[in-house]
């Protein structure tokens, strides 16, 4: 988008594509800037990268909610919906960011969304036609989105309901007279309103109460360091007590994904674990200094925020794989599961600690996703590999960011299928089993080539190899996605 901070999102189940289009056709011929992806839904890499950064810098979001959407327990716009939600919490709660749209006749009673779809005013757009007024009041919104006080929900006309004929002869009658008008009104006014805090702590509770009991969600440790230079750090050491969890088939550990959301925000232990749908949060801090490393790490029960394990670890960066298995193995104890071995693919691959610093830094960067980020990407993998050229996660890494480069335009898209193959290749024959090859591979195909169904074969090689990473875990996404794109469901 050329001017994000006036540009409206749109998202939607790909069963309301028509609805949608009508939507998007009728704002950019009103002048407005829409966002709105008509191509195929690509998921993994291109989701984190591309749709977080449009929800982050667009100005309004504009979710469409269906019969579809209630229909669809999963689905990629549902991770759109709580990335929007996820913003309003660092907004005064007088902006206008969220504008719920309804192309038929779902109750709002009854819908399956956020708390903050229901807190306010709903729009209905029968099939997605879309009369002047509407497009004029996003308009105004827009004019006021970068002037504080301007583009308050409160001071802006409610937005006029399209629906069908039965639902005008229902309105004429029950707007007969001056008195129903402004009881009307005020109805208006009163559901644009935020929900009271006690029913969203209510909800909280509810949820945490239902999550199970040997469920935990590892969000990301905090970057204590002097300078503050060593988040990548901090998100690697995340990440990796991530995947030692997830090789326990008795506990439920939320992904990368939606743990790292909550990365930055200053929210309830209770309300992240019933967002997230777990019984127990790890947290922790890292304070990096050269070689020497202060990890403090906690389990708290997010019920009652009781902590049932804390601990400081003060050891050399030479011991940190050391350190993430002593926690792992703490965290399991403490919540009587067993942690499944380990295979030989999920093995960090390489002996050298700089070189593992170094691919740490080089995913960090990446997914940033950034131009100038993805080049650094590029020159920390191939340090770590000049380091260690044995280093196989290491080159199916570079292979990710050379397919994700071609996609993006960054690079000739010849020269970054080329250049990821090799990588692969490299990868592969160092290591046959090494999942995260088979999914950059995939990422290849599906994104270089348009390949589907050698991406799925790739994809399906990475999961049975590795199952319960995040590699893993996003390649069986892409294939439900892939056949949700066949199906139409």
């Amino acid at each position: 988008m050329s001017q994000p901070s006036k540009a409206v999102f749109l998202s939607y189940a790909s069963q309301d594509a028509e609805s949608a289009a009508r939507i998007c056709d009728a704002l950019r011929a009103a002048g407005v800037e829409v966002w709105f992806d008509q191509s195929e839904l690509r998921g993994g890499d291109a989701w984190d990268h591309h749709i977080r950064h449009q929800i982050r810098d667009c100005a309004l979001f504009i979710p469409i909610i269906s019969e579809h959407t209630q229909a669809r327990a999963e689905g990629y716009f549902r991770l759109e919906w709580r990335l929007a939600e996820e913003r309003t919490h660092l907004m005064g709660r007088a902006r206008a960011f969220i504008v719920p749209v309804c192309v038929d006749g779902t109750s709002e009673k009854d819908a399956d969304v956020p708390d903050s779809f229901e807190a306010v005013q709903w729009t209905r757009l029968a099939g997605g036609h879309t009369p002047a007024s509407f497009c004029e009041r996003v308009a105004a919104v827009l004019g006021g989105a970068g002037t504080p006080g301007q583009a308050s929900m409160s001071s802006l006309p409610v937005i006029p309901i399209v629906a069908t004929p039965k639902f005008y002869r229902w309105i004429f009658v029950a707007l007969a007279g001056a008195l129903v008008v402004l009881a009307g009104s005020w109805q208006a006014w009163r559901l644009m309103q935020p929900k009271p805090r006690g029913a969203a702590m209510q909800a909280s509770a509810t949820a945490a109460i239902a999550a199970p009991e040997k469920s935990i969600a590892v969000l990301p440790f905090v970057d204590m360091s002097e300078k503050h230079d060593q988040e990548y750090f901090s998100d690697g050491l995340s990440e990796e007590l991530i995947d030692h969890l997830a090789h326990s088939t008795d506990l439920k550990v939320i992904g990368r994904t939606s743990s790292f959301a909550f990365k930055g925000k200053n929210e309830d232990m209770r309300t992240i674990a019933a967002k997230l749908g777990v019984a127990n949060l790890l947290e922790g801090s890292v304070r990096k200094a050269g070689v020497e490393l202060r990890i403090t790490a906690q389990l708290v029960r997010a019920s009652d925020g009781v902590h049932l394990w804390s601990q400081s670890f003060d050891r050399k960066l030479a011991d940190i794989f050391k350190v993430q298995e002593e926690i792992s193995d703490t965290v399991a104890k403490a919540l009587n599961v067993a942690l499944g071995t380990r295979s030989p693919t999920t093995e960090r691959g390489t002996k050298s600690i700089e070189a593992y610093n170094l691919v740490l830094q080089g995913y960090y960067f990446f997914m940033r996703g950034n131009t100038g980020d993805n080049q650094r990407s590029v020159a920390m993998y191939q340090r770590a590999l000049k380091l260690d050229p044995q280093y196989s996660v290491a080159w199916a890494k570079l292979a990710r960011v050379y397919a994700w480069q071609g996609f993006t335009g960054e690079i000739p898209a010849a020269e970054a299928e080329a250049k990821g193959r090799d990588a692969v290749r490299r990868a592969l024959a160092i290591d046959p089993n090494c999942a995260e090859a088979y999914f950059a591979r995939g990422n290849i195909l599906r994104l270089m080539a348009g390949d589907w169904t050698g991406a799925d074969s790739d994809y399906k090689m990475a999961a049975m190899r590795d199952p319960d990473s995040d590699v893993g875990y996003s390649s069986k996404n892409n294939i439900v996605l892939h056949k949700a794109l066949i199906t139409g469901q």
